[in-house]
């Protein structure tokens, strides 16, 4: 730490039956806020357990019940922090590019829906080899850029 920013690299932990590594940054110059940043790498992470440690980010549409599979990604994410520690939702910037391997969608009733639109009757257990797309979070909105 150094003049109150506090900058981390090469963090490695095993997590989620995979391995997530990156770095950090948390500037508290600012007499109201701190900002945050970070890179990371998460290889092979299990995602139906990913979401679950992290509440589901906050959200309630997909859920860790919903998914399984392994998640590739690299993340980079900003934001800022209140001096009690709470994020500002509002604030947080991210980018992913995220690949899914052996992937499941389960019982995930949006895609009920389709199933008047599609020659599909079933569509409560969706399985997939690889799903790739690119995702930005900015103003609590979540954009899917590219879907490969």
């Amino acid at each position: 730490m150094h003049n109150k920013v506090l900058s981390v690299a090469n963090i490695s932990m095993h997590t989620c039956q995979g391995k997530v590594t990156g770095q950090f940054n948390i500037n508290a110059q600012a007499e109201k806020y701190a900002l945050l940043q970070a890179r990371a790498r998460l290889d092979k992470v299990n995602v139906k357990m990913l979401f679950a440690q992290f509440g589901n980010f906050g959200q309630d549409d997909l859920k860790d019940e919903n998914l399984e599979g392994m998640v590739t990604s690299d993340v980079i994410f900003a934001g800022s922090m209140k001096n009690n520690l709470e994020i500002d939702l509002n604030s947080i910037k991210t980018h992913a590019d995220i690949m899914i391997e052996n992937g499941r969608l389960v019982n995930y009733s949006p895609m009920q829906s389709l199933s008047s639109f599609l020659k599909v009757e079933d569509l409560t257990d969706i399985r997939f080899a690889t799903l790739q797309n690119q995702i930005d979070i900015a103003n609590q909105v979540i954009y899917i850029l590219r879907w490969k």
